[in-house]
């Protein structure tokens, strides 16, 4: 426990860090990012006559490893062609888009807190109070690229998930803020800070 309180107290320095140091545009972006990006899923449930937890479930389940400005393009090639080849993690994750798509409930086929919390903040347009922890997220907590490069050695696990939200929620607390507000900002901060496939603005298809 002690452990994990010293963790925490240092993550929330490293995430005050980076999201002091983002420029007043970028935590703008923040405060809209999710906001933005459930109202895309809207926009494409009502192209495609599907429901929006579909939509979001399906987006969320395919989200590991995808460029997230990719992924409505490749949700639209999975309605026509559901053998269509997703860049993503595993195969695994485009079956359960495909069951999402087809309207199973995505709470019974989506896995991992990452991927749940941004299915319930895609939903909610940020109202669930969720914090999404990918490996950028991560790294911005620990100060260091080394997780996304080295995953396996970094793996994030349940009790690191959990000191991870807590530590953005506290921080968020500090500077006035929703915690999924913190982490979008400095995971748009984090990524163009290192050059890293430039994030695409709230809304901007």
């Amino acid at each position: 426990m002690r452990h994990e309180t010293r963790t925490r107290r240092a993550w929330v320095a490293n995430i005050l860090a980076l999201y002091l140091d983002a420029p007043d545009l970028t935590r703008a972006a923040g405060r809209e990012w999710y906001a933005e990006e459930s109202k895309r899923c809207v926009d494409f449930a009502r192209r495609h006559e599907r429901t929006l937890p579909a939509i979001a479930g399906a987006a969320a389940a395919i989200s590991p490893g995808l460029r997230w400005e990719f992924t409505f393009a490749h949700l639209a090639a999975l309605l026509k062609d559901p053998e269509h080849k997703v860049p993503t993690y595993s195969r695994a994750f485009v079956l359960k888009a495909l069951r999402c798509l087809r309207g199973d409930d995505p709470r019974d086929v989506l896995g991992g807190p990452k991927v749940i919390a941004f299915y319930n903040l895609l939903v909610t347009g940020a109202a669930s109070g969720d914090v999404v922890v990918d490996g950028h997220a991560m790294d911005i907590c620990r100060m260091s690229r080394e997780g996304t490069r080295n995953p396996e050695r970094y793996e994030i696990t349940d009790a690191r998930y959990r000191v991870a939200t807590d530590a953005y929620r506290e921080a968020a607390e500090v500077v006035g803020e929703a915690g999924h507000v913190v982490q979008a900002a400095c995971w748009i901060h984090w990524r163009e800070a290192w050059g890293i496939a430039p994030a695409r603005k709230p809304g901007e298809d």
